[in-house]
């Protein structure tokens, strides 16, 4: 078997050490702020997966799911899509069983806004913020970093075509950058039902509301 035609061939192993280099990565010119930008991705999206995934399943107040979410979860963040998408074929849909704020454990209530739960105490208000907070600053800090090398140059629309073009080659060459590429879109796409279930459990989908009044929410 050709070493280079496995799905993690050694050229991806040696791909993997540069991207995990920050002084590789932020440079200009390095050839790899897409392939860092689509790495730095499965730190966002695992993460909001996992918010929605695990409040169907810590609730008293409702059966919880046959099989429990937080391993899938947690290895979302190594293999991607390789293990949500399995937990998705034994989840249960549950649109209309509520968000209970006393049922959730601090990590997900930290993504809680007071306002649309029952934390009516200092300490609970105060850290319901800060979810949100940290997961919008490190995808600041991801696009930053994405940005920064190409906006730095002196060419930066220069910079940034020939950037997409190595990209687009590493993909027709690397089965690892075109699998995670694949993974990518794919978590990216299925999201929208567990997302919808969430919208629907905190009543932003009711029917008589306009899209001006449930989209902010849902944001």
């Amino acid at each position: 078997i050709d070493p280079e035609s496995r799905w993690f061939a050694p050229s991806d192993g040696v791909l993997l050490s540069k991207l995990f280099d920050p002084a590789i990565v932020l440079s200009p010119g390095s050839g790899l702020s897409f392939s860092s930008l689509l790495l730095n991705s499965f730190l966002i999206l695992p993460a909001v997966w996992s918010i929605l995934l695990l409040q169907e399943d810590i609730n008293e107040k409702t059966q919880e799911q046959v099989v429990s979410p937080w391993p899938f979860c947690l290895a979302s963040f190594f293999v991607g899509g390789g293990s949500l998408i399995p937990y998705m074929i034994f989840r249960k849909k549950r649109p209309d069983a509520g968000i209970y704020y006393d049922d959730l454990p601090l990590i997900l209530k930290i993504f809680e806004n007071p306002e649309r739960t029952a934390a009516d105490n200092i300490y609970q208000q105060k850290i319901a913020i800060r979810g949100p907070i940290l997961l919008s600053a490190l995808t600041a800090i991801i696009l930053a970093a994405f940005l920064a090398p190409l906006l730095s140059s002196p060419n930066p629309a220069l910079l940034i075509a020939a950037e997409y073009n190595i990209f687009m080659e590493r993909l027709q060459n690397s089965q690892f950058t075109s699998l995670a590429l694949f993974d990518f879109i794919m978590i990216s796409l299925t999201i929208m039902d567990p997302m919808i279930d969430d919208a629907k459990r905190r009543g932003y989908l009711e029917t008589g509301l306009t899209w001006t009044e449930s989209v902010p929410q849902m944001l």
